[in-house]
C-alpha cells in the first residue's frame, strides 16, 4: 500500500529536506512500521522522534495505529509561540 508522508517545520528543514513523499508499505502496516522505514531513509528522524506528533488524515494517533492505502501521515514537530 502507499501512504503520503508530510514533513513540517524542523523535520523538513533539518532532517528530510523534502516536504512530502510517497512511501510503500506492506498491507496491515502500522505507524510504527512506517517510522522504522523512514528512519532508514532519513537517519536523523530517530533523534527527533520523541518530540514528534503523528497525525493520520489530520487526527493525532498513537504509533500502534494501522495505516490504510492512501492515508496522509504528517510528522509534526513541537510548536513554540507567544
Amino acid at each position: 500500500m502507499n501512504v503520503r508522508v508530510l514533513y513540517f517545520g524542523a523535520i523538513h528543514d533539518r532532517v528530510t529536506k523534502v516536504r512530502s513523499e510517497m512511501v510503500t508499505l506492506e498491507s496491515g502496516a502500522t505507524v510504527s512500521d512506517l517510522l522504522q522505514q523512514l528512519n532508514v531513509a532519513h537517519p536523523g528522524l530517530n533523534k527527533v522522534r520523541s518530540h514528534v506528533r503523528i497525525a493520520v488524515n489530520e487526527s493525532i494517533v498513537e504509533i500502534s495505529e494501522a495505516l490504510n492505502e492512501g492515508d496522509d501521515v504528517a510528522l509534526i514537530p513541537p510548536v513554540a509561540g507567544g
